[in-house]
């Protein structure tokens, strides 16, 4: 097996995966908590991962406090196409920014920003299909998301020859 990162992290992909199997192999699980306990010795593996000044530690903490109010904070809103209420996000994220959003309400009435939400969540259903398309559970799903995803990758290339 090997192991790669989604996203550039300061310790060896294969070193973190290689502890996590040793966690696994010593707990019979890997859980937040065992990672965090395993790693607390300077010498760990993974131990420069963490922020271990709690002043810092605190204050990131409650940023990530502060995200889930923003990430968990929903509303209501008329669906004319179905004609039933729907509960969506009150606030998305900006396209390309780190950690600044707006609200729905406001989102969808910019064109720019509604396409940039339009275009990330087409992004999201094929990190779906990606991530689920090996299980044979969702193969009837993932084929019908594939069906989907070609007609609208034909529609915008066939929008990009008209301009």
């Amino acid at each position: 097996m090997v192991y790669k990162w989604k996203y550039n992290i300061s310790v060896e992909a294969e070193t973190a995966g290689k502890e996590l199997e040793r966690m696994e192999n010593k707990h019979g699980k890997v859980t937040p908590q065992i990672i965090l306990d395993e790693s607390r010795a300077d010498n760990a593996p993974l131990h420069r991962l963490f922020e271990w000044d709690d002043t810092k530690a605190a204050e990131k903490y409650r940023l990530t406090q502060a995200q889930n109010i923003i990430h968990n904070l929903t509303i209501t809103v008329d669906n004319p196409k179905t004609e039933r209420q729907t509960t969506v996000r009150a606030y998305v994220k900006l396209q390309d920014e780190v950690y600044n959003y707006i609200s729905v309400t406001k989102a969808v009435t910019e064109q720019d920003t509604y396409q940039a939400i339009l275009n990330e969540a087409l992004e999201e259903i094929k990190r779906f299909q990606r991530k689920y398309s090996g299980l044979v559970e969702f193969a009837d799903i993932c084929k019908q998301v594939k069906i989907v995803l070609d007609k609208i990758d034909k529609e915008n290339e066939l929008e990009r020859v008209a301009v």
